[in-house]
């Protein structure tokens, strides 16, 4: 990941707890204070997406090719990934990445993968993932 990514996050965090304290002391006796209250529980949501979001793609990952357990669950590299557990899983015809997580439902035979841009699709031996360490 980019080093300006990192930067950015240094800042995310430390802003992030000087407004979680002004958060705490603000009041909202009036109108206007509670939509400012409203505003910065905005802001504190939009840092800490951000700051999960960098931490998590910041992560090295463990890529290789799903195998089908004699459980019904996939594996990739020795980790079982059952249902929630985040993947991303390599679009061929694209060749990009796409991140989800594994699902399971009788619609797709069992566990699939639940891309997080509605293109959901089953799960078989051989497809290229990654998952994040």
């Amino acid at each position: 990941m980019d080093k300006n990514y990192i930067k950015a996050l240094n800042i995310a965090e430390n802003t992030l707890y000087k407004i979680n304290k002004i958060y705490d002391n603000a009041s909202t006796s009036t109108f206007e204070d509670v939509k400012g209250c409203k505003a910065i529980e905005r802001i504190i949501e939009d840092l800490e997406d951000f700051i999960r979001d960098v931490e998590h793609y910041s992560k090295p990952t463990q890529e290789g090719y799903l195998e089908l357990k004699p459980n019904s669950r996939y594996s990739l590299a020795s980790i079982e990934l059952s249902c929630g557990y985040p993947v991303e899983i390599y679009n061929i015809k694209s060749h990009t990445w796409n991140d989800g997580v594994i699902q399971h439902s009788d619609k797709y035979g069992g566990y699939y993968f639940y891309n997080y841009d509605d293109k959901h699709m089953g799960l078989s031996d051989g497809v290229k993932a990654r998952v994040r360490v």
